[in-house]
């Protein structure tokens, strides 16, 4: 909650990643981006249009708090939903002064990687990477995710950067730490 958010220190500026399958279809056959058939309790313009309602709710709300940088991570059920989604709140706040969005260059943290499934920003000595992970599907590919990142964003990360990465497609929380000796 915001409470929870603001009971230490006020933030800021808040990142919020939408995207990442939240819609969970892409068309009004109720299918994914690649047509596989889901079991949704809502028509996908319904959902559609609740799943904007509440992004707008989240980002008014967010940003009486701090400003707010918006990144797309699309998932892969709803990939087009979720870029369109995106724009639309995009142009809703074209002329925001506390709202941004990760294809405006108002958007601060430099350097950006740019790409519609995997996001990285740098703050500090801190590198947050973004990755819907469809790509690390079994038990095992997670490990790989270290590695990829290191390949991806080599240019961002120094010997002192911390890496988080957020992820949503693995339906499971893990915790890996990685121990990296630069020599």
């Amino acid at each position: 909650t915001i409470a929870e958010m603001t009971q230490w220190k006020t933030p800021d500026k808040i990142i919020l990643s939408i995207g990442g399958d939240w819609l969970h279809i892409d068309s009004q056959d109720n299918a994914t981006t690649s047509w596989t058939p889901q079991d949704t309790d809502w028509l996908y313009e319904v959902a559609k249009k609740r799943l904007i309602e509440l992004r707008l709710e989240v980002i008014l709300k967010l940003r009486t708090v701090a400003p707010v940088k918006v990144i797309n991570v699309a998932g892969n059920h709803d990939e087009y939903s979720s870029i369109s989604i995106y724009n639309m709140l995009r142009a809703t706040y074209n002329n925001s002064n506390n709202v941004s969005f990760n294809t405006d260059k108002t958007f601060e943290e430099q350097p950006i990687a740019n790409t519609q499934k995997r996001q990285a920003i740098k703050k500090g000595d801190n590198l947050i990477a973004f990755n819907h992970g469809d790509k690390y599907t079994s038990s095992t590919k997670h490990k790989q995710i270290p590695n990829d990142v290191r390949t991806r964003y080599w240019y961002m990360i120094d010997k002192d950067t911390k890496v988080y990465v957020m992820m949503w497609h693995l339906h499971k929380k893990i915790k890996q730490q990685e121990k990296v000796i630069n020599q």
